[in-house]
């Protein structure tokens, strides 16, 4: 699984999650479904749980009713800012590590 370093990737994974689902200002998602969207774009789980935490302290997401996860107005602003879900890429460099990029597609 590619890691994501910055905050701003971090955060920015939870919205793709938001946009993927269409979802609209004051409405929420389930936990389970963020996870079930990390898992099939190969997120690494903590990278987005450190999303949800940077995504609630800027405000764009709110916890909601029955331990779902609701998406502020400012929150909506930054989803609809979003042209496309971002794409995480991973390229091996010759076993020195992995280099991460974003790309849109």
């Amino acid at each position: 699984m590619a890691r994501v370093s910055s905050d701003e990737d971090k955060a920015h994974m939870v919205l793709d999650v938001f946009k993927h689902f269409g979802t609209r200002s004051g409405e929420v998602i389930m936990p389970e479904h963020a996870m079930a969207i990390a898992m099939k774009r190969d997120w690494c789980r903590e990278d987005l749980v450190d999303g949800l935490q940077i995504a609630t302290l800027r405000g764009w997401i709110e916890d909601g009713p029955n331990q779902t996860i609701r998406l502020t107005e400012e929150g909506f602003f930054q989803v609809e800012r979003l042209q496309r879900p971002r794409k995480l890429a991973a390229l091996a460099c010759g076993g020195s590590g992995v280099i991460l990029f974003r790309y849109r597609g």
